[in-house]
């Protein structure tokens, strides 16, 4: 009788080892002698990419931030006997890409696989002109997990990059729509006797991102304002973009980026200033629009509407407060 309880209960045991999750931490903090750690970074391919200097770059990787790495061990590693199953382990990336795992080990080496769970990102294709396509929501894969042999008290460093699954690469561009805007920013005018007011002023010489959603996937290029805040820029759409022409509409965006403001204060009824802070622009600020084909099947210009950015002080410690608070803006 006490065999057969004996063996019963050690049935059990490697069952719930294999198939539970919540006895799987149990054996890891507890029943092993030792740990292993696997660190490293996730990367994925994201296409094409546009710099600064307009130079078009390919294999453009980037830190996969916030995405979940999987580690599978075959259960029959840490038992003696036949086991069935794995046992999973898993840790979120950080900002950078990083991730580290702690795994149980005994004192013989364990095989792991390395993997990441799918992730949809956007993927930048390249196009014409310096144009980027973006695949939004593309699907992301690593093709083959990274085995890895762990013993105690072991550091493994693994380096991963997930790849685009789908690209429909077959798109051709032949529609040109050339889209116009403008930008103001937040501001206090003079109003000419010596005081100012709540207003706007250009956003003069500032990079601003003009995208065009088209039938699932967007193109995005980028355009400079003028000294009075106004932007044009000629974008190619795919050559049937004419057989949906309500389903194309573009959007005007910047991104956070720094810049300098005259600071201007009221002490005791008088104005002072100015003095010059950095500010961030706001990348919160966005106008929209839609295409229209003409009887030539062309688009006619696209006149988005005028937005303004926000712009928030970086640091106002020092900055002399006024009679009514911090009032900043250009003259």
């Amino acid at each position: 009788m006490t065999k057969k309880i004996f063996a019963v209960s050690m049935f059990i045991g490697l069952f719930m080892l294999a198939s539970c999750q919540k006895e799987q931490s149990e054996l890891t903090l507890s029943s092993l002698p030792s740990q292993a750690t696997i660190t490293g970074t996730l990367k994925y391919d994201a296409g094409a990419y546009k710099s600064a200097d307009n130079t078009l770059l390919t294999g453009y990787e980037l830190p996969a931030a916030n995405r979940t790495i999987s580690v599978t061990i075959a259960t029959s590693q840490y038992v003696s006997g036949t086991a069935q199953g794995d046992q999973y382990f898993t840790a979120t990336t950080d900002a950078e890409g990083r991730f580290s795992i702690n795994i149980p080990v005994s004192n013989k080496d364990i095989s792991a696989t390395v993997s990441v769970v799918p992730f949809y990102a956007d993927y930048y294709l390249e196009s014409t002109n310096l144009t980027t396509v973006t695949f939004s929501n593309a699907l992301y894969k690593v093709a083959a997990g990274q085995t890895v042999t762990l013993s105690q008290n072991d550091v493994e460093v693994v380096e991963l990059v997930a790849e685009c699954e789908y690209v429909p690469y077959d798109i051709e561009f032949n529609q040109t729509v050339t889209v116009n805007g403008a930008a103001v920013v937040d501001a206090f005018v003079s109003d000419g006797g010596g005081g100012w007011n709540e207003g706007t002023a250009p956003f003069a010489s500032q990079p601003v991102f003009v995208t065009a959603n088209v039938d699932g996937y967007k193109i995005k290029m980028q355009a400079t304002t003028d000294a009075l805040g106004n932007y044009t820029v000629n974008m190619n759409l795919p050559s049937d973009c004419w057989d949906y022409p309500s389903g194309v509409t573009f959007n005007t965006s910047i991104e956070s980026t720094l810049g300098n403001m005259n600071y201007y204060y009221k002490s005791s009824g008088t104005w002072m200033g100015p003095q010059v802070i950095q500010v961030v622009y706001s990348a919160s600020a966005y106008s929209n629009g839609s295409a229209t084909l003409t009887s030539a099947n062309k688009f006619s210009p696209v006149q988005l509407s005028r937005f303004t950015v926000d712009t928030d002080p970086v640091n106002l410690v020092g900055l002399p407060q006024g009679d009514g608070g911090y009032p900043f803006g250009w003259r």
